[in-house]
């Protein structure tokens, strides 16, 4: 064993990987090894009535990112995603999760998480962590345990007031939104759209109506099923829907 180990030290590939995986690790200094979150409960309901909103799908998508340049950071995946529905009384729980390993090289923001909350006819929102100044961002590289400062709040959605084509206008940026989830960077896989099934299939729908009353020679840049088992490796479409449409 002891012969075994000199070779390796004496190996300049072994040498240089190890010099390497320290230097990119020591990218994000002081940075944990791991990352958990504690669990994010709430109720979603109409801004005008206040009245329950039942079937809401929120998303909470715990967001990874990586710095570009001295000047910035980018989006890097995330390390983990979640997906409820409302019950009948507009409540909702999301359980919490970890620990989990920190990607090298990245890091969570006041992003971590985020909760994307959609319900057709109204309009999304998405709640991020409270922050006043930069200082309050860089504190999320450092935080072990993440907790949602929307945990155990209500959260309004505006019901839209407009037609199809317009309400269209007013959702097609949420996929900017789930850029974590469907970028092929860090945590995300080539399928974890899929663990998003309700939100998919919400959207999916809207794009099948879009298409059938608006205009079927018009491409509508919302993240349909199609599109996205199009990147393969993730089962056939007709398996999907049979699965989570029964």
């Amino acid at each position: 064993m002891k012969i075994l180990n000199k070779k390796l030290f004496k190996n300049p590939f072994i040498i240089a990987a190890v010099i390497c995986g320290t230097a990119l690790y020591l990218i994000v200094p002081h940075m944990p090894l791991t990352y958990s979150a504690k669990p994010i409960s709430g109720k979603v309901v109409d801004a005008n009535t206040g009245e329950p909103i039942e079937g809401a799908i929120v998303v909470a998508v715990w967001e990874l990112k990586r710095q570009y340049n001295f000047e910035g950071s980018i989006i890097a995946g995330h390390i983990h995603v979640a997906e409820v529905l409302t019950n009948e009384a507009g409540e909702y729980h999301i359980h919490g999760w970890g620990p989990k390993w920190r990607p090298l090289g990245a890091y969570t923001t006041n992003s971590s998480p985020l909760l994307v909350i959609f319900k057709r006819g109204y309009n999304y929102v998405f709640k991020k962590n409270f922050w006043w100044s930069h200082k309050d961002i860089d504190k999320y590289k450092y935080r072990r345990v993440h907790r949602s400062d929307w945990d155990k709040k209500i959260i309004k959605l505006q019901r839209f007031q407009g037609d199809l084509l317009s309400y269209y206008h007013e959702i097609s940026s949420i996929d900017g939104v789930l850029e974590p989830i469907l970028s092929r960077v860090f945590g995300a896989g080539l399928c974890d759209w899929q663990k998003i099934p309700n939100l998919i299939l919400a959207l999916d729908e809207f794009y099948q109506k879009l298409v059938n009353e608006v205009d079927s020679r018009r491409t509508y840049h919302i993240p349909d099923v199609g599109n996205l088992i199009a990147r393969g490796g993730c089962g056939t479409e007709e398996e999907f829907l049979r699965k989570h449409r029964q």
